[in-house]
C-alpha cells in the first residue's frame, strides 16, 4: 500500500515517490535575487547551521523550492555546496518567507546556544 506523497506503479506496484510540486520560475528568480542581495547573512547561516559547514565564510543561494534549498559556499577548504531540505517540505511559495525568517531565527539561537 502506497504511503502519503507515494503513488503505485501500474505494472510494478512498488510505490514510487511523487515529484516534488514546483514553484514558479519568476517566483524562484525572485526568491534567489533577494535573499544573495538582501539576505546574504542569512544564507550564509542556513550553510553553516543547517547544512553543517560551520567553517564557511561566504554563501549564495543558487536553487530553491518546496523542498529544499541548493546553496554554494567557500571556506578555508575550498567552494562547495549543499542541499538544505525543508522539514517538512513547504505547501505553496507563501510558506517560503515564514520559513526562511524562521529558520534564520533558530540557526542565530543554535550559534548564541552552542548547538549550531
Amino acid at each position: 500500500m502506497a504511503t502519503d506523497g507515494q503513488r503505485l506503479s501500474p505494472r510494478s506496484r512498488t510505490p514510487h515517490p511523487q515529484p516534488a510540486p514546483s514553484l514558479d520560475r519568476r517566483v524562484t528568480a525572485r526568491v534567489i535575487e533577494h535573499m544573495n542581495d538582501d539576505h546574504a547573512d542569512a544564507v550564509l547561516l542556513y550553510v553553516q547551521v543547517f547544512g553543517g559547514i560551520g567553517e564557511a565564510t561566504e554563501a549564495r543561494m543558487v536553487s530553491i523550492d518546496l523542498c529544499a534549498m541548493g546553496l554554494e559556499y567557500h571556506s578555508p577548504h575550498g567552494p562547495g555546496v549543499v542541499q538544505v531540505t525543508f522539514e517538512p517540505p513547504l505547501t505553496s511559495a507563501e510558506d517560503l518567507r515564514p520559513r526562511l525568517v524562521a529558520m534564520v531565527n533558530d540557526a542565530r539561537d543554535r550559534l548564541r546556544e552552542g548547538t549550531g
